[in-house]
């Protein structure tokens, strides 16, 4: 909203800018608009118009390179380690790149020295703005020029309208959807709670060292020991919120290792896998409960620890009844239902749910959730929804219907052909053919000894 009132401000300082500029003998030379038409309304149908908005995009893209500078700038003086600086695409040492950010300068409190570092914070945050409105009176000085051409100036005061547009909204508290705080909110929460964002430092240090040590050794492999499983599994619960997201990424990152070479693994190694599979779900559904943590975090640790034990599940079985009462279904179950909760219309979370429903059951309510998913995807992914298509012919062959399911298999089949259920559902129609041949056979031959 307050953007959307500044470029509405801006827009009117375009109009009076242009009308003061180069003020219209007449109004526009279009036999269809009445003579009466007003100044404004005669500059917006021109190409005085034209050179403003031009200008207006050139600013908000120049304005970046003073803006970030005046972060740097000031984190240069202010002792503020700077990590790395980004101008929309080009980026010099290390950045977080998130959607809806156009620039940015990153610092390391941690390392920053204590003395002051609010007020120090507060400073940095408002030169990026300062630096943007120096820019923006130095182009104003430029548009000033009576001898510059005529679209010129109005280009200069497009530019200069956009880019104090720009700071306006910077320094309005705001934050962005991927949760950063704009220049405004930095300064306020640094200036009137210092001490919740000290605290934030000295959690985000913990979390540092946290994850420096339980980190892959050097070769990169993401297992675990039992010692670091353990610490994990622990601090899924820490109550310092940067340290339990720091455990679900390290043990997302050994699931995802197990995820690829659990096939290859020795008997032993697989069973110790899965032990872990289990002995992890109750800290996970723990873990997911919480409303600190990222949701996306939440969600993603949610659904890889249950798609796992999913393939426990189907490993152990190796084609034999699903005990719809066995503890790993319930545990995929209440898993299943947390991701539901975290990711509502996520068809990730909607496959595992109805993958759990399948497991204690209750087809009908497989086949429910996957007709709904599909009748609202309309780009959907084409792995999930080869995915889906087999886990609800899965549903359609324990409700009797054949037919569909080999229908959902070929329409699987033709999406992609690497669904890792798509084995699971052959074999269930297999299964169901040979049952019915064998229902029918019985009847022809009692009535054949029968005559």
């Amino acid at each position: 909203m307050p953007i959307f009132v500044l470029t509405l401000l801006a827009l009117e300082f375009g109009i009076w800018w242009g009308v003061t500029v180069a003020p219209p003998e007449g109004p526009p030379a279009l036999s269809d608009i009445p003579a009466v038409l007003s100044l404004p309304a005669a500059f917006l149908l021109s190409w005085r118009f034209v050179a403003f908005f031009v200008g207006y995009a050139a600013g908000a893209v120049l304005s970046i390179v003073p803006h970030e500078l005046g972060h740097f700038v000031a984190a240069r003086l202010l002792g503020l380690p700077v990590l790395g600086v980004a101008f929309g695409w080009l980026t010099f040492g290390r950045t977080l790149r998130r959607p809806g950010v156009a620039g940015q300068v990153r610092v390391d409190l941690g390392r920053a020295p204590g003395a002051r570092l609010p007020a120090r914070v507060v400073v940095f945050a408002l030169c990026g703005p300062a630096g943007g409105l120096v820019f923006a009176g130095a182009v104003a000085v430029a548009a000033a020029d009576a001898e510059l051409p005529v679209y010129v100036r109005l280009a200069l005061g497009g530019a200069v309208a956009s880019a104090v547009v720009i700071q306006l909204a910077n320094l309005v508290p705001t934050a962005t959807r991927s949760g950063d705080l704009s220049d405004g909110a930095v300064a306020y929460c640094w200036a009137f709670r210092p001490a919740s964002q000290l605290e934030k430092v000295r959690l985000t240090l913990a979390a540092q060292s946290f994850a420096a040590e339980i980190a892959p050794d050097a070769t990169g492999d993401p297992a675990l020991s039992d010692e670091e499983f353990e610490r994990v599994r622990a601090a899924l619960g820490d109550p310092r919120h940067q340290i339990a997201v720091v455990a679900a990424q390290r043990l997302r990152a050994w699931l995802a290792g197990c995820a690829v070479g659990i096939d290859g693994e020795a008997e032993a190694a697989r069973t110790e896998s899965i032990s872990r599979f289990r002995a992890i779900a109750p800290e996970v559904e723990t873990f997911a409960s919480r409303s600190e943590p990222p949701l996306d975090e939440r969600a993603s640790t949610v659904v890889f620890v249950a798609y796992l034990l999913v393939w426990a599940q189907l490993n152990h079985n190796a084609g034999s009844p699903i005990d719809p009462g066995s503890p790993d279904v319930d545990r995929i179950a209440r898993l299943a239902e947390s991701g539901r909760r975290l990711r509502p219309e996520g068809q990730s979370t909607r496959n595992l749910l109805a993958l759990a429903r399948l497991f204690q059951d209750r087809p009908a309510e497989a086949r429910a959730l996957l007709l709904h998913s599909a009748a609202e995807a309309s780009e959907p992914d084409e792995r999930l929804a080869s995915d889906a298509d087999v886990i609800r012919g899965l549903a359609e062959c324990e409700l009797g219907d054949v037919a569909q399911a080999r229908r959902l298999l070929e329409s699987a089949r033709r999406r992609t052909r690497q669904s890792v259920y798509a084995g699971w559902l052959e074999a269930e129609i297999r299964r169901r053919v040979e049952r019915d041949r064998g229902e029918h056979a019985g009847p022809a031959e009692a009535a054949s000894g029968n005559s």
